[in-house]
């Protein structure tokens, strides 16, 4: 089984906790998500101006954020049933990103490292991302508002 729509090396690589989805980041700034049971891609994104160095997936908090409760808009309407999964990455265009995974739009730019960001991290509440760089810096971000600490 090849993968192999990238036109840069590739860089980073995490499964799914589905065990059938992989994620790959490479070095022409894009992601891609990859059925392994189908052998085909499902998704992807232009994610940085330049390398994708790091990637996880992650789950989303259970409880609201805002106030709404999960599955109602402002008005009480139902929402289609998403699936809460989010991924994040981290890039040489000093950024951190946070994506959902189910319309691949972006969430969040998290920038605050002044050289590339080598890696990120997720911790198992989903509450922290944690990131470190070429500046020789460690952030950790909280999930909630994304402020550096």
């Amino acid at each position: 089984m090849i993968l192999d729509e990238h036109i840069k090396p590739i860089h980073a690589l995490d499964w799914g906790a589905d065990g059938h989805r992989v994620l790959t980041g490479s070095a022409d700034g894009w992601i891609k998500c990859w059925d392994v049971r189908k052998v085909q891609r499902t998704g992807g994104l232009g994610a940085h101006t330049s390398a994708v160095s790091d990637l996880r997936w992650f789950k989303g908090l259970d409880d609201p954020v805002d106030g709404v409760p999960p599955g109602v808009d402002e008005k009480g309407a139902q929402l289609p049933k998403k699936s809460g999964t989010f991924l994040v990455s981290s890039g040489f265009d000093a950024k951190v990103k946070v994506f959902s995974a189910d319309n691949w739009g972006l969430i969040q730019t998290l920038s605050g490292h002044t050289g590339p960001v080598a890696s990120v991290d997720v911790s198992r509440d989903g509450k922290w991302i944690v990131s470190g760089g070429h500046d020789r810096t460690v952030k950790l971000w909280g999930r909630n508002d994304m402020e550096g600490l």
